[in-house]
C-alpha cells in the first residue's frame, strides 16, 4: 500500500498541472467571476502564443475577456493568489525546493496609449515584475511548480533632483527582501526553500536580514566587499583566496544566446555549450557592514555567511572564463556539499526560462489592453500557462526516457499516436518522444534542434483541442453503446 502511494505521488508531481485547476477557488468576491476566470484560462491554455480575438471563439467570448480584465473589482492580487495558492500545495509533496528571484521588463510598444504605464529606458513604456518561481530540485535538474509571489511596479518619470531618483532605488531595492518575507507567508513555516538571487541581490541589508531570520539562500555576490578573515581586515576576494579546501569538478555549460537585451549581453557574452573544468573553493566569512550604511539603521556590524567560489584556471582562447562567486547559508564542510551549492545556483537559470515562456511562448508583450490593470490581470493568468510550457519543456529535458504517460493523460498520448506525423510514437513513448510529437503538431521540424517556444506552444494548443474533441466523441459513442 506505501508503494502504491509512492507512485501516486510521484505521478502527481510529473504531470503536466492543469491551468484551470489553479483558478477553480479563486476568491474574486462572485462565483461568476471564477467561472469566467477558469474559461478564460482554458482558452488562453489551449491558444497561448494567439491573439485575444483569435484566442476567443466567439464575439461575446471576446468581449466578456475584455470586460473581466478591464473589471476594477478584479484584483489581480486575487488572481496571483489562486495560483500561489496551488503552487504552495505542490511545494508541500517537494523534498528538495528552490525558489528562484528575479526582474524582468514588461514593455509594449505600438500605437495604442497604456494609461498607467511607466518609462522603461528612453522610449519603451510599460512596467516592471519581480517574480519568485517555485523550483522542485533533485540534485541534478530543476522542475518549475508555479509562482509562488509576485511584485509589479510602474517606474515614476525620471525626476530632476539626483536625491528623487536615489530614493526610487532604494524603493526598488527593497522588492528583494519583500519577495522572500512574501514568499514565506504563501509557503508557511514548515516549508524552508532555499532562495537564489543572482548579482541584484547582493544587498548588505537583505543578507543580515536572511541570515537574522534563517532564511536559507544562494546569492551571487557583485562586490568586492570588505570581510574579516583570519583576524585580518580583508577583501572578499583575496579571503576567498586563501580557502584551504579545492575540488576540480567538470561542468558542462549551456548555450547562452545573442538574442537578449544589451545589458544583459554586455554582463553575460554569448556563448555555445562546452564542457568546463572548475576549481570551487569555500570557506566561513564574516562581511562588514558598508561605511555608506548609517549606524542608525539598526543593522549589525557584521554578518557571517558562508562563500563559495567558482571558476575556470585555463579557459579556451575565445571563451569567456566562467567565475561564480557565491553567498550561502547552506554547509560547506565536505565536497560535496560544495559542490551541491554550485548546482542550486546554476539551477537559477529556470527563472529566466520561465520569463521567455512568458514572453514568447504566450506572447504577453503583444497583448493589446488599454490599462494597466488590465495588462496585470492578463499577466497573472498567463503565469500558470508560462509554467505548463516550461514544466513540459524541462521534463523533456530532464527526464527524456520516463514514461510519456507521467506528463500526459492516456487520451492525450492516444490523440499524439494517431495525429502526429512527422513523429511516429512507439506503443509506450517516453517523455522526450511525446514533447517531440507535440513539437511536430506545432510545426517544428526535427532536424532544427529542440523546439521553441512558438512551436510547442502551438503544438499544445492543437493536442489539447483535439483531445477534448477526441474524449467527446469517446463519450458520445458510450451513449450510444448504451
Amino acid at each position: 500500500m506505501a508503494g502504491a502511494s509512492r507512485k501516486k505521488r510521484r505521478k502527481s508531481r510529473h504531470r503536466v498541472p492543469s491551468v484551470a485547476s489553479d483558478f477553480a477557488n479563486a476568491e474574486l468576491g462572485d462565483p461568476r467571476l471564477t467561472r469566467r476566470l477558469v474559461s478564460i484560462a482554458e482558452a488562453c491554455s489551449a491558444a497561448p502564443d494567439r491573439s485575444f480575438p483569435d484566442i476567443a471563439e466567439s464575439k461575446s467570448e471576446l468581449e466578456g475577456l475584455y470586460r473581466f480584465t478591464g473589471n476594477g473589482r478584479v484584483d489581480p492580487q486575487d488572481v496571483l493568489d489562486a495560483h500561489s495558492r496551488e503552487t504552495a500545495a505542490r511545494c508541500r509533496e517537494v523534498r528538495t525546493l528552490l525558489v528562484a528571484h528575479d526582474t524582468t521588463e514588461c514593455v509594449f510598444g505600438g500605437e495604442v496609449e497604456r494609461e498607467g504605464l511607466g518609462p522603461l529606458g528612453v522610449k519603451s513604456r510599460g512596467f516592471l515584475f519581480h517574480a519568485s518561481l517555485a523550483v522542485e530540485f533533485d540534485g541534478t535538474f530543476a522542475r518549475p511548480l508555479g509562482v509562488v509571489h509576485a511584485i509589479p511596479w510602474v517606474r515614476k518619470p525620471r525626476r530632476q533632483t539626483s536625491q528623487a531618483n536615489r530614493a526610487d532605488v532604494v524603493k526598488e531595492s527593497a522588492r528583494w527582501d519583500a519577495a522572500v518575507r512574501g514568499t514565506r507567508a504563501v509557503l508557511g513555516d514548515k516549508i524552508s526553500p532555499i532562495n537564489l538571487m543572482d548579482r541584484e541581490g547582493d544587498a548588505y541589508p537583505l543578507l543580515a536580514a536572511m541570515v537574522e531570520r534563517r532564511d536559507r539562500f544562494v546569492v551571487r555576490a557583485a562586490y568586492d566587499r570588505v570581510v574579516f578573515a583570519d583576524g585580518d581586515r580583508l577583501l572578499l576576494r583575496e579571503a576567498i583566496a586563501r580557502a584551504e579546501q579545492q575540488i576540480q569538478v567538470e561542468v558542462v555549460l549551456s548555450k547562452r544566446g545573442e538574442a537578449r537585451p544589451t545589458h544583459q549581453l554586455e554582463k553575460f557574452p554569448a556563448r555555445d555549450r562546452r564542457t568546463a573544468l572548475l576549481v570551487f573553493a569555500a570557506r566561513q566569512l564574516t562581511l562588514s557592514r558598508p561605511t555608506n550604511i548609517p549606524v542608525g539603521k539598526g543593522l549589525p556590524r557584521e554578518v557571517t555567511v558562508n562563500v563559495v567560489h567558482a571558476w575556470e584556471p585555463n579557459p579556451p582562447d575565445d571563451c569567456e572564463p566562467v567565475e561564480w562567486l557565491l553567498f550561502t547559508s547552506e554547509p560547506i564542510d565536505t565536497k560535496d556539499a560544495i559542490h551541491t551549492v554550485v548546482k542550486y545556483y546554476r539551477a537559477r537559470w529556470v527563472i529566466e526560462e520561465f520569463f521567455k515562456a512568458l514572453k514568447t511562448g504566450c506572447a504577453y508583450e503583444s497583448r493589446q489592453l488599454t490599462t494597466y490593470h488590465a495588462l496585470l490581470v492578463a499577466l497573472m493568468i498567463f503565469l500558470p500557462i508560462a509554467c505548463r510550457l516550461l514544466f513540459l519543456r524541462t521534463l523533456a529535458r530532464t527526464h527524456p526516457d520516463e514514461p510519456a504517460k507521467l506528463a500526459l493523460s492516456d487520451a492525450e498520448i492516444a490523440v499524439l499516436r494517431v495525429f502526429s506525423k512527422r513523429v511516429r510514437l512507439p506503443r509506450t513513448p517516453t517523455i522526450a518522444e511525446a514533447v517531440a510529437a507535440i513539437a511536430g503538431l506545432g510545426g517544428h521540424l526535427k532536424n532544427n534542434g529542440p523546439p521553441g517556444w512558438i512551436t510547442l506552444a502551438r503544438g499544445m494548443e492543437k493536442l489539447l483541442n483535439f483531445t477534448a474533441a477526441w474524449e467527446a466523441a469517446t463519450q458520445a459513442a458510450a451513449v450510444v453503446d448504451a
